[in-house]
């Protein structure tokens, strides 16, 4: 996996991955996003839909009820 990272201006980084697995894959594949920059936010962790994964996260118990006042939930 080749991961490039390019800052095309202030705010903004263009990413591109390309995976080259011939084990796994019949021919290479490439990814391309943009990150946007935002500043005086909070960095929010991501569960899955399914919460299989919020065990694994080590967060005080009213972890949830402060990200859903955040979200105005």
């Amino acid at each position: 996996m080749v991961e490039r990272f390019t800052r095309t201006d202030l705010g903004h980084l263009a990413v591109v991955v390309t995976v080259d697995d011939p084990g796994a894959y019949s021919k290479p594949f490439t990814l391309q996003y943009t990150a946007e920059l935002m500043p005086n936010t909070d960095l929010m962790e991501y569960i899955c839909d399914n919460e299989q994964d919020a065990a694994n996260i080590d967060a005080p118990a009213d972890a949830a009820i402060d990200a859903a006042k955040l979200l105005g939930q």
